[in-house]
């Protein structure tokens, strides 16, 4: 029953836009927006973006991390960003 939560906040996440936020590591130094995008790589996050807030643990398998923000969470899968979601500043 737990991996089927973890399941369905997978394919909920993965069904929800992506803002446009920093782009692919091309080499360069780009920032383009406010939020990360899918793909980047967590240190590429804290380049851009700083440390986070808070750090919420890893949940299920694959392993599922959040990171807080001011304005925005950003969920990784692994080390890799599958999604950010602006927020009003509350820490969630």
């Amino acid at each position: 029953m737990r991996s089927l939560r973890h399941l369905f906040l997978i394919l909920a996440l993965a069904a929800l836009p992506i803002s446009q936020g920093i782009a692919q590591d091309n080499g360069k130094d780009e920032a383009i927006g406010t939020m990360p995008t899918r793909g980047m790589l967590a240190e590429q996050v804290i380049k851009y973006f700083g440390s986070p807030e808070q750090k919420i643990p890893a949940v299920g398998e694959p392993p599922i991390i959040r990171w807080v923000y001011e304005g925005f969470v950003v969920y990784f899968e692994n080390t890799y960003v599958i999604h950010a979601i602006a927020t009003n500043g509350d820490k969630k």
